[in-house]
């Protein structure tokens, strides 16, 4: 990344490269590169073959890249592999943005502590507070619904969950 230089008396703009290995993103990506723009910050947006892209990124070699964060029913794990400073600087790490912050290390640390579900809630309110203060990265999108794809005679239980993906209580009727 190429910040903000003085040459000639005139400001340079920040620039930076974001790489990905589809233009399945071409649609939110763009229109972040053209805001970006517009406030005098240049993006080089760049899409290279995905073996290119993989040996990049497992070896931390770049400025910035997409990433989304999947995470499972129960938090802790995935999160301490995401933004732990252990995991941080090191080839294959899912820490990505090589974060090393104290702050953020004692969050994750409490999460399997937590005795009730308003601590563990308070603890990961907390941390994401810091990680987006910090500006370890920039949330481009959210969806909170999962769309599913299936045959009608497939069944699933009447009453809604918090989870409904949990595949194994589908059942294909006869």
């Amino acid at each position: 990344m190429k910040g903000n230089k003085l040459v000639n008396n005139k400001q340079e703009p920040l620039t930076f490269e974001l790489i990905t290995y589809s233009h399945m993103v071409d649609k939110v990506i763009l229109p972040y590169k053209k805001n970006l723009a517009s406030i005098g910050i240049d993006m080089k947006y760049r899409v290279v073959d995905s073996s290119n892209y993989f040996q990049r990124v497992r070896t931390l070699d770049f400025d910035t890249i997409g990433n989304a964060y999947p995470l499972g029913l129960s938090l802790g794990s995935e999160l301490f592999r995401y933004f732990h400073s252990s995991n941080a600087d090191i080839p294959d790490t899912q820490n990505l943005a090589g974060i090393k912050n104290p702050v953020v290390d004692a969050l994750l640390e409490k999460i399997p502590n937590a005795k009730t579900q308003q601590e563990l809630e308070s603890i990961i309110h907390c941390l994401d507070r810091v990680l987006l203060w910090n500006h370890y990265g920039i949330p481009l999108w959210y969806f909170g619904k999962v769309r599913v794809a299936h045959q009608s005679n497939i069944r699933r239980p009447e009453t809604e969950t918090d989870y409904p993906m949990i595949i194994n209580t589908w059942w294909q009727a006869e």
